[in-house]
């Protein structure tokens, strides 16, 4: 057994590699050649691995998601009540009224339902205009 001169952990004479600290060992290396020698007085620095690029940059579509419970909701059950309120208002003429407003607030609550989400982290966004994600940082696209 020798110790590594890197880490001074114990490790075998054969080895090529520290198991402990992952140093690459030259061939016939040995602390006791280190300590006489005044070239290799400071002993080479270890073989660090390049570290793999990774992109941080994480990409993300824009979902547009429909919610059954909000204010898109409401606009709509008060459309729908338009026709009924108007009949027992003003009869015939008030259900056409009714029938009409009932069409324009039902449009109007179905476009309120609809919110965009983020694609990653499904977090709210506030229009298809974000291009960064607020929570997860992630890159917005259609």
């Amino acid at each position: 057994m020798k110790a590594c001169p890197y880490c001074a952990e114990e490790i075998q004479d054969q080895a090529i590699k520290c198991k402990h600290c992952g140093s690459m060992l030259t061939a016939g290396q040995s602390p006791e050649s280190n300590q006489g020698d005044s070239a290799s007085a400071n002993p080479p620095s270890p073989v660090v691995p390049e570290p793999k690029t990774v992109s941080s940059t994480k990409i993300a579509k824009r979902i547009r998601k429909s919610e059954f419970i909000g204010s898109g909701c409401l606009v709509q059950g008060i459309g729908l009540l338009c026709p009924f309120v108007g009949g027992a208002l003003a009869s015939i003429p008030g259900v056409v009224v009714g029938l009409v407003l009932a069409l324009v607030l039902v449009i109007i609550g179905s476009s309120m339902s609809y919110s965009w989400k983020c694609g990653v982290c499904m977090n709210k966004i506030e229009g298809p205009e974000v291009a960064i994600c607020p929570v997860c940082k992630a890159k917005l696209v259609n």
